[in-house]
């Protein structure tokens, strides 16, 4: 009901607003009701009395408005926003120079390793040394060098700048699952400790008998796996006073030795030090003992070295007790210069080339020279140096000392170039160093296959592969990562590497030599001659593949071919 009202009311009010539009009104004429308002025609008239009659009005012109435009909203204003001020860049601070690195133009060492240092603007950069004038200068397409750290930003190739960094190794976190042949089906490690040509006569006009690359070490080397001592020879001169303790002088350099060798040990070893508490004054002047010949300028004189160590050994005889001594180091003040010493020498002597002391003689003795220029070279070259006194050779070709070549090794071992410096599994097995057990020994043509650990992490897990081919030579196998002290090694680097050995081979020569599989293409530094996975190579007969890799080192196959 209420909503019928509603619709009535509605209808009503449209009748209202319609009806004046439908009935004609002329002034004068009758209306209803008084004061009642009608429009017609644009006029408004009103009903009025008129005598005793009600009339329309005269009507009145009604304006017709002007419709009002909706007013547009005024739009919002867009805030104009303030400037963003342009930050003040804050300065990259410049980083203090380190003033042990050397500069471009630099004086350096003709055929050392690169080192990082500063260039003409003072940026660091990877400097090599010119063989034509002895300076540094920056190597050409060298890796880049992290302004912050100080260190190579390394690439597949890894870096050609040695280190002392180490890498904390890991343990393996993968499994091969690769069926590995059983021991009791290899030959006896025996077959595989390849005899060294030198000591039977093998090598015509053998120019020394002071190293070895096979089996056995000469008897008047130092033996690291008895934990030898290095007597040191402190002593100064009235113009290279030493002011500090020897021991404090060189304590980065003597534990850094230790370090190594004991990280190439299966079994613990220890290289200990015996160090006099000062120096001890020579009689003469230091460039009285003109020392400054450079092995590297074909300037080096090797009797004026001896006789310096003589009589080095005559001032302190009385005051020092070589009994336990096998190794003797002459060192002096660190701020001596390369034109006082020039050369850093290694003499392991022969029998008839003993340097003489009151209790015993001693055949290994280690002459310090002048600083290179870079800090972490200069370590490791009184590592490798120290590698001499154990009976090592050099792995290099060092025929011309002015322009040697590592190209027969690359980057591996620290007696070739010192850039991946961990040794050599078979020098490890050569220095007593490597268990047996940990040398897996392939004589006869039955397919055999070895899981190999690899030779930098610290572990009684097996680390070479040695397959004899006659009484001085062998093919061996090993595994590389980059851990321990193989911290420049790229991806490339990483693998299964197969290298030779033929102990014929005279000194300055290597007798050991790293076989590339044919993608090789980087035949100086070997830097991509390590076996990938599913890669292979033949070499005397035999063929290597690797058929399976992961962190826990590499599997490789061997199969006599032929």
């Amino acid at each position: 009901m209420r909503r019928l009202r509603f619709i009535l009311s509605l209808s009503l009010v449209a009748s209202l607003f319609s009806m004046p539009a439908l009935a004609a009104v002329k002034a004068g004429s009758a209306c209803n009701k008084l004061n009642g308002i009608s429009y017609s025609a644009g006029f408004k008239y009103t009903c009025i009395k008129s005598g005793k009659k009600l009339v329309w009005s005269k009507g009145v012109k009604v304006p017709t408005p002007s419709p009002t435009p909706a007013p547009t909203p005024a739009p919002t204003p867009t805030p104009t926003p303030s400037p963003t001020p342009t930050p003040t860049p804050t300065p990259n601070p410049k980083p203090k120079l380190d003033p042990s690195k050397p500069k471009e133009s630099g004086n350096c060492v003709a055929n050392s390793v690169d080192v990082i240092g500063y260039s003409r603007d003072e940026v660091l950069v990877v400097l090599m040394c010119n063989t034509w004038d002895n300076r540094y200068t920056p190597r050409p397409g060298a890796q880049q060098v992290d302004q912050t750290t100080g260190k190579i930003v390394l690439g597949p190739l890894g870096s050609l700048k040695a280190t002392l960094e180490y890498r904390t190794q890991s343990n393996a976190t993968q499994k091969p699952s690769s069926v590995i042949t059983k021991p009791s089906e290899l030959a006896d490690v025996s077959q595989c400790k390849i005899a060294d040509a030198g000591p039977f006569g093998d090598i015509p006009n053998n120019p020394q008998k002071h190293f070895v690359s096979g089996f056995p070490l000469y008897p008047e080397r130092a033996v690291l796996s008895k934990s030898p001592t290095i007597q040191v020879i402190a002593i100064d001169f009235t113009d290279l006073q030493g002011s500090n303790s020897p021991a404090d002088d060189f304590k980065e350099t003597t534990a850094f030795v230790s370090d190594f060798y004991q990280k190439q040990s299966t079994n613990p070893i220890q290289v200990k030090w015996s160090i006099p508490k000062s120096y001890f004054r020579m009689p003469k002047p230091i460039a009285d003992y003109d020392l400054s010949g450079d092995l590297f300028k074909g300037g080096f004189n090797p009797e004026k070295a001896f006789s310096y160590v003589r009589e080095a050994i005559s001032q302190v005889d009385a005051s020092i007790d070589f009994s336990d001594a096998s190794i003797i180091a002459v060192v002096v003040p660190p701020q001596v210069t390369r034109k006082q010493i020039g050369t850093f020498v290694a003499q392991a002597g022969e029998p008839s080339q003993a340097f003489r002391t009151n209790e015993k003689s001693i055949f290994n003795v280690l002459i310090m020279g002048g600083p290179t220029g870079d800090k972490a070279f200069e370590i490791l070259n009184w590592t490798h140096e120290t590698g001499h006194m154990f009976g090592l050779t050099d792995v290099r070709d060092t025929s011309d000392p002015t322009n040697q070549d590592s190209s027969d090794l690359g980057v591996y071992d620290l007696m070739n170039s010192m850039v991946a410096p961990e040794l050599l599994a078979w020098h490890r097995f050569l220095l007593g160093v490597l268990n047996d057990d940990q040398v897996r020994c392939v004589a006869g043509s039955s397919i055999t296959t070895h899981l190999l650990s690899p030779v930098e992490r610290i572990t009684t897990d097996t680390k070479m592969v040695v397959i004899p081919v006659s009484k001085y030579r062998a093919i061996i196998v090993e595994s590389r990562r980059n851990l321990g002290y193989d911290t420049s090694l790229g991806t490339l680097s990483e693998g299964a590497i197969v290298y030779t050995l033929d102990t014929t081979i005279p000194y300055r020569k290597s007798p050991l030599k790293i076989v590339s599989p044919a993608s090789a293409t980087d035949l100086k530094w070997r830097r991509d001659s390590a076996l990938k996975l599913n890669q292979s190579l033949t070499v005397w007969g035999y063929k290597i593949t690797n058929i399976e890799s992961g962190d826990f080192g590499d599997v490789v196959k061997v199969e006599k071919i032929g």
